[in-house]
């Protein structure tokens, strides 16, 4: 009996050493660019002091993601965006005016979770730390 429970113990303190404790979305492979796709710089004609929050709205039609960014406070002026590549050149104008600026992502309900991440990993990528998830109060 006693061999069997110096067993078990040696188990436990290796899977207790071995263990990873990075949460598993850090880890999953979400680099799905398309072929032939290059990054875009678009010119964004916001001031450095109207920069407050980034948003970024992803939804999800006809299957594929849509995306659409904008500033927060500037409810109707969303710029939708053509693709991931231009998401990225987008963002990578964003960094440029103001990397510390924070990311709010408005993911809709129908959105796969591989897109939410990918979107959270694209902003990373491009030197965006501060990337936050939207919720949305339900009754």
């Amino acid at each position: 009996m006693t061999p069997m429970i110096d067993v078990i113990f040696q188990l436990l303190i290796f899977f207790i050493c071995t263990a990873s404790f990075q949460p598993p979305e850090a880890t999953l492979p979400s680099d799905v660019s398309v072929a032939g796709s290059s990054a875009v710089n678009l010119p964004m004609d916001v001031e450095l002091s109207e920069l407050d929050e980034l948003v970024v709205r992803v939804e999800y039609a006809e299957g594929l993601p849509r995306w659409s960014v904008g500033f927060a406070g500037q409810t109707g002026a969303f710029q939708p965006c053509g693709g991931r590549a231009e998401l990225r050149g987008l963002l990578a104008e964003v960094v440029r005016l103001r990397a510390d600026l924070p990311v709010i992502l408005e993911v809709a309900g129908e959105v796969p979770i591989e897109w939410a991440i990918d979107t959270v990993d694209l902003c990373r990528e491009v030197g965006l730390t501060q990337v936050q998830f939207a919720v949305t109060k339900s009754d």
